[in-house]
């Protein structure tokens, strides 16, 4: 029993670890051409709405198309990872009953960590909707977001992504599910230090600040206040 257990851990693990070593080639052998500072935002064709002040495409009468296919486009991620991944995974594997919660407010405490993380997602996304960007790496606000849960976490959105596919595991009683958030946990927080926030860091004059402040992934019990 111990070793199906380990080895449906492993399995979500390495299917996990194997999506983000492509991801990464991928990115390194065609980085895209995107904005790297708000100050080129103009040098790239963007404007700043008059109505909700925030910075979008600009792209003429078929600026709302654009909208769509950006966030469409960075929507394969999370789908990938909160729906599609765990379904295999599911089938491939199955659940085990002895694991699943049977005890009532056992089971309510996972769903209620389910629509956390699809709060914590759907609201943060909005966020980065207003503040010209998306989700993707590669299409990021062009805005620094730090306002609403990101007073408090410096990674909200991954936060809500981690609780949705642990839930799914928990209620699923599947162990590979588990160790696929388990390996996409460490494979963010490694992103996290390598890439991400040293990027933030050069494009942001605020973010230094921002970062010794606001945790990782451990929220802070006070909202933070920038400096004046």
């Amino acid at each position: 029993m111990m070793l199906d257990l380990s080895t449906d851990f492993a399995i979500g693990a390495a299917i996990c670890g194997g999506l983000s070593s492509i991801y990464l080639i991928s990115i390194r052998l065609s980085p895209p051409e995107k904005i790297t500072n708000i100050k080129k935002v103009q040098e790239f064709g963007y404007s700043r709405s008059a109505s909700t002040g925030s910075a979008r495409s600009y792209q003429g009468d078929d600026d709302d198309d654009v909208e769509w296919t950006r966030h469409a486009k960075a929507s394969i991620l999370p789908i990938n990872m909160c729906i599609v991944i765990p379904t295999l995974l599911h089938v491939y594997r199955g659940g085990s009953e002895a694991l699943s919660p049977s005890d009532p407010m056992t089971r309510l405490t996972v769903v209620i960590n389910g629509i956390v993380g699809v709060t914590l997602f759907i609201w943060t996304n909005l966020m980065f909707h207003r503040a010209g960007g998306t989700l993707a790496p590669w299409d990021p606000p062009l805005e620094f977001v730090v306002f609403g849960p990101y007073l408090y976490t410096r990674n909200p959105m991954m936060t809500g992504i981690l609780l949705i596919i642990t839930a799914e595991g928990i209620l699923l009683g599947n162990v590979a599910i588990l160790g696929f958030s388990m390996s996409f946990f460490v494979f963010n927080t490694i992103y996290f230090i390598k890439k991400e926030e040293p990027q933030m860091k050069e494009r942001f004059a605020d973010y230094e600040d921002y970062y010794d402040a606001v945790p990782r992934w451990i929220p802070r019990l006070t909202p933070y206040k920038q400096k004046e």
